[in-house]
């Protein structure tokens, strides 16, 4: 997830990072449970393919558990009415990755704004 040891441009970006960077953006707002993150992020993203049916597809949840596993974010049971849920909430390490991913996507944004402004000269 990180950047280190990975190209810093355009390059480095792909669906999987564009979800882990939309979950840490979701998680900066407040805790969420895992399917509501989901749920959000299709809602936002309506048009991108990739981002549908994450809970499905098991890629959200994959997702979740690598950010964790990194220690980006952590999780807890919540036990209440119903089947217990996990709760999901950043963490100052996925703090940190989150501001230095943004930058990079502004970034790679900018560049390759500048490679759809050269086409259009044509």
């Amino acid at each position: 997830m990180s950047c280190e040891g990975h190209p810093t441009g355009w390059e480095f970006w792909s669906v999987i990072n564009f979800l882990e960077l939309a979950i840490l953006r979701l998680l900066m707002e407040r805790e969420y449970h895992g399917y509501e993150i989901f749920t959000k992020i299709e809602e936002k993203f309506p048009n991108v393919t990739h981002f549908r049916n994450l809970v499905s597809r098991g890629i959200g949840y994959r997702t979740l558990r690598v950010l964790e596993a990194e220690g980006f974010i952590s999780s807890a049971w919540e036990v209440g009415e119903g089947p217990g849920r996990r709760v999901y909430k950043i963490e100052d390490k996925g703090k940190e990755a989150f501001r230095a991913l943004s930058k990079n996507f502004f970034e790679s944004m900018d560049e390759l704004q500048k490679m759809a402004d050269f086409l259009r000269e044509v």
